[in-house]
């Protein structure tokens, strides 16, 4: 809790006075959020359309924090590399990201990168990378915390073995989450799962629009894909988009209940 309470200590001024990186000859795309929430659904639809490269989970960016850190770690970032932050270079942070970046996006103007807990860098990323955009997944709460409940993690999400632990970081999540919208206003867009499955073209247009891209339809057929999936939503990308993915913990009501109590949903 105590490095969600010192990033949502970054200040206005720290951003202005940042610089970060003017290449522009390619543009990622962070597709952040909770584990399980359907960020491989996501990176499937944009990584669909012929000028974007999906790069999959990458460390890149916790590897230039490292860099500039002088600091080991297992985490995507810790609270010494938050307290470090003013003294980064950022030119050469967004530079070196890119540089590692390059070979991945197979000569396209766009590439992914979808490691769901770079929502804690968004503060980085946007310093380091003016050009980047962000793309925050949503989804139900209850369905997501099912979800990391029923997926056997390593130490990256301690939190998701105890419905409670996960509640606790579900809501410092929506807290920080929150403060980089404020902090960085027009940059991120908040994609709801449920809408994706309801309406899959309509919300794979929003994110085209969004990324600066001109809409494909064939973004949404994400089956015919020949990317690798090598996270836990392997099996799932496989079959498409299928709308009987929301509300999956409605076959659980009564083992999510303190889940549900605890996060105030009921219905």
């Amino acid at each position: 809790r105590s490095l969600f309470e010192r990033l949502k200590m970054w200040s206005p001024a720290e951003v202005e006075a940042a610089r970060g990186t003017d290449q522009r000859d390619l543009t990622p795309i962070f597709v952040v959020g909770m584990h399980r929430s359907g960020t491989t659904l996501i990176e499937r639809i944009i990584g669909g359309h012929s000028q974007v490269a999906a790069a999959g989970e990458t460390y890149e960016f916790p590897t230039q924090l490292r860099l500039a850190s002088g600091r080991y770690t297992s985490a995507v970032v810790d609270e010494e590399m938050v307290r470090q932050r003013v003294g980064f270079d950022y030119r050469a942070m967004g530079e070196g990201f890119l540089a590692g970046m390059r070979w991945r996006s197979r000569e396209k103007a766009f590439v992914t990168d979808k490691l769901p807990s770079n929502f804690q860098n968004i503060g980085f990323i946007a310093q380091a990378l003016p050009h980047a955009r962000f793309i925050h997944v949503c989804r139900n709460p209850i369905d997501t915390g099912l979800s990391n409940l029923r997926t056997l993690f390593t130490a990256a999400c301690p939190y998701s073995y105890d419905q409670l632990e996960f509640v606790d970081y579900y809501r410092e999540y929506q807290a920080l989450m929150q403060h980089w919208h404020q902090l960085f206003p027009g940059r991120i867009l908040d994609v709801h799962y449920e809408d994706v499955i309801a309406d899959s073209l309509g919300a794979a247009q929003r994110m085209a629009e969004f990324c600066g891209l001109p809409f494909e339809p064939g973004m949404v057929d994400i089956e015919r894909s020949d990317d690798p999936v090598a996270t836990a939503s392997s099996v799932l990308v496989r079959d498409g988009i299928r709308k009987d993915r929301s509300s999956l913990w409605k076959a659980y009501a009564e083992q999510m209940r303190p889940m549900r109590e605890a996060l105030g949903q009921e219905g």
